[in-house]
């Protein structure tokens, strides 16, 4: 519990705010298990400081990039 209150402590002292908080804690949680997390683009436009319309093309154009590498022989 202590781990959890550091990281509240350190957002909030980095002017995040709690949505931040837990969208961040979140995102550690499944890297460190393996967890396949979903965000909502609300979400990840706070996280990324950009409006949703944003968020969406940058979404959009890291999955065709992906898509790309994918298939590059």
């Amino acid at each position: 519990m202590d781990g959890i209150v550091k990281i509240i402590d350190s957002g909030e002292a980095k002017g995040f705010t709690y949505s931040m908080i837990y969208t961040g804690i979140r995102m550690a949680i499944a890297e460190e298990f393996g967890i396949d997390e979903r965000f909502f683009l609300a979400e990840v436009a706070e996280i990324l400081g950009v409006s949703e319309e944003e968020a969406k093309r940058q979404m959009m154009k890291l999955n065709s990039e992906g898509t790309a590498e994918n298939y590059k022989a």
